[in-house]
């Protein structure tokens, strides 16, 4: 369960053994929520208002990264052709 990004007290982590859709766990203090990574909906979970538009920020803006990460760690959900 990698840490990807830890920025004023925002905790931006990517697991293995995931399911779809591709998305990260945003940890602040007690606060959880899991952000979908392609159009940073809120899968679950809640942030205070401004951490929550501050991470759906962070991901926006590492989207091709996170992504890659999450198929990586993750190969078990790619698409058979």
């Amino acid at each position: 369960m990698p840490t990807f990004l830890i920025t004023e007290g925002i905790k931006i982590m990517c697991y293995s053994g995931e399911h779809l859709p591709p998305h990260v766990h945003v940890f602040y203090y007690e606060f959880e929520v899991l952000i979908v990574i392609e159009d940073l909906a809120v899968y679950s979970g809640s942030l205070p208002l401004r951490k929550l538009n501050k991470a759906k920020q962070l991901i926006k803006d590492n989207q091709e990264d996170l992504l890659f990460l999450f198929n990586a760690l993750n190969s078990h959900l790619r698409r058979k052709s």
